[in-house]
C-alpha cells in the first residue's frame, strides 16, 4: 500500500492515528487501541519510502539533520493530517494524526440535545430567524421541529446507555420498566425544550451558554439530590430544587433499579417532569409567537 492508501484506510476505519514503524505492519489507532493492518512487516527501507512520499526537499533535509520533523499536509477530499517523524531503532518512523475536514454536528458527536438547541441563538445573532417569523410556518411547527430532532438524539443516547449498563455492568431492573421508559421520554423532552426556550429567548450564543450552564447543568448537579441529599440543601435554596427536572428523574431511575415500586411509587415524578417541560414549551411558544406578531 502507498501512504495515501494507508491514510484512506485510517479514515475508513474511523481511526485517529496511523503508525509507521519497522518490524510490524502499519497500525491504526481506533478508540485508543492499535490495530494491525494486513501485510508484511515493514523494513527500514519500507518506512523511509512511505514517509518520504509526502515530504518536500527542504523537509527531507531538515529531518536528516535533526532526525525529527513535525509538519502537516492534506489530501483533497479526504482529510488533513499532522505528522511527527522521528528516528526509532536506527530507522525512520512516523505517526500521522487525522484532522477531519468536516466539522461534525452536535448529533454526530452525540452531545446533549440541549447544546444542539442552542444553535437557535445563532439564528438570532445572524437574523436568519426573521425568515421564519415572516414565513407561513407556525410557532408550534417550528418549535416541534427543533424539539423532535433533539429528542431523537437524546432517546438514542438513553437506549445506548441502557444497553451498555445491561451488557457491561450486569445491571437489572427491579420491577416494571414502563415508568423508566416514560420518564426518560418526558425528561428528554424537558431538557430539549429548555434548550429551545433559551435559544429562542436569548439571541446571543455566549449568553445562551451561560444560561444553560446555570439553569441546565449546575442546578441539575447541585440541587437534584444527585450529589447532596435534598434534606441537606439549605432551606433558602431547597425550594428551587422543586423546579429542577433532574430531581424527579433521579427518583424514577432509583426506583427502576433499586426499589421496584413501579407506577404507584413514581407516577407523580413523571407528571412533574412533564409539567415542567410543558411550562418550558409554553414559554418558548409565547416568545416565538410574540416575535412573529411583531414582524
Amino acid at each position: 500500500m502507498t501512504l495515501p492508501e494507508l491514510l484512506k484506510k485510517t479514515v475508513e476505519m474511523h481511526g485517529s492515528d496511523l503508525h509507521i514503524t519497522i518490524s510490524t505492519p502499519p497500525q491504526v489507532r481506533v478508540h485508543g487501541h492499535l490495530q494491525r493492518l494486513e501485510g508484511p512487516e515493514l523494513a527500514p527501507s519500507d518506512t523511509k519510502a512511505l514517509t518520504y512520499t509526502v515530504l518536500t526537499d527542504s523537509q527531507k533535509k531538515r529531518f536528516e539533520e535533526s532526525l525529527e520533523l513535525d509538519f502537516s499536509f492534506g489530501i483533497k477530499g479526504l482529510a488533513r493530517f499532522r505528522c511527527n517523524m522521528f528516528n526509532q531503532r536506527g530507522a525512520v518512523a512516523a505517526v500521522y494524526r487525522l484532522i477531519p475536514e468536516k466539522i461534525r454536528t452536535f448529533q454526530e458527536l452525540g452531545l446533549p440535545p440541549v447544546l444542539a438547541a442552542l444553535a437557535m441563538s445563532r439564528e438570532g445573532e445572524q437574523q436568519t430567524i426573521l425568515q421564519v417569523y415572516v414565513s407561513s410556518i407556525s410557532a408550534h411547527e417550528y418549535l416541534l421541529g427543533k424539539i423532535l430532532a433533539g429528542m431523537v438524539t437524546g432517546l438514542a443516547q438513553c437506549a445506548l446507555s441502557m444497553a451498555l449498563m445491561f451488557a457491561l455492568f450486569g445491571l437489572r431492573l427491579a420491577g416494571d420498566p414502563t415508568p423508566l421508559i416514560a420518564g426518560s421520554v418526558v425528561f428528554v423532552f424537558c431538557v430539549v425544550t429548555f434548550g429551545v426556550l433559551v435559544g429562542s429567548a436569548i439571541p446571543n450564543q455566549a449568553a445562551a451558554v451561560q444560561a444553560v450552564s446555570l439553569g441546565g447543568f449546575l442546578l441539575s448537579f447541585l440541587l437534584s439530590g444527585l450529589i447532596f441529599p435534598i434534606e441537606n440543601i439549605p432551606t433558602a435554596l431547597r425550594w428551587i430544587s422543586n423546579l429542577v427536572q433532574a430531581r424527579y428523574f433521579i427518583v424514577i431511575v432509583r426506583d427502576a433499579f433499586l426499589q421496584g415500586g413501579g407506577w404507584p411509587a413514581v407516577w407523580w415524578a413523571v407528571l412533574a417532569i412533564g409539567g415542567i417541560g410543558l411550562v418550558f414549551y409554553a414559554l418558548a411558544w409565547r416568545t416565538m409567537r410574540r416575535m412573529q406578531v411583531r414582524v
